[in-house]
């Protein structure tokens, strides 16, 4: 008996001690959001639009078709740095200053912009919904 008892007790010693190892990281964290972003952006620089649609919020996919989204085209990113992300809200809001190049009308442009993310179903989503400018609505 003694031995079936030591037999039993090394595997769920090793389970244990393998599972504290394993690092724990909230997906509402400030490091969940980092990685979002940075996925984000690696879309954007590929012109991958799906994946681009796919990390919008909720309301926004809800509101314009995949297609008609893809058939809009991406902005051509040549490069970008994110300068700051941060939860802003734990677990609801978050927020990301990146700066970028992109090249429109023949000009090279260096753009810096703050985008708001929200968490929804588990994972950040940039917030996309509620894009205005002061000439109505940029859908």
């Amino acid at each position: 008996m003694r031995k079936r008892e030591i037999l039993l007790f090394f595997p769920v010693l090793l389970l244990i001690s393998f599972a504290c190892t394993l690092p724990f990281t909230r997906n509402d964290s400030e490091e969940a959001l980092n990685k979002r972003v940075q996925r984000l952006w690696e879309a954007r620089v590929k012109g991958d639009g799906g994946t681009i649609y796919d990390m919008s919020d909720k309301k926004f996919r809800k509101s314009i078709p995949r297609e008609r989204c893809l058939n809009r085209g991406t902005l051509n990113v040549i490069k970008y740095n994110i300068v700051k992300v941060e939860v802003v809200e734990k677990g609801r809001e978050g927020s990301a200053m990146v700066f970028f190049e992109t090249i429109r009308m023949g000009h090279r442009l260096e753009i810096s912009i703050k985008e708001m993310w929200i968490f929804e179903d588990g994972k950040w989503h940039l917030k996309r919904s509620d894009l205005r400018t002061p000439f109505g609505d940029k859908r």
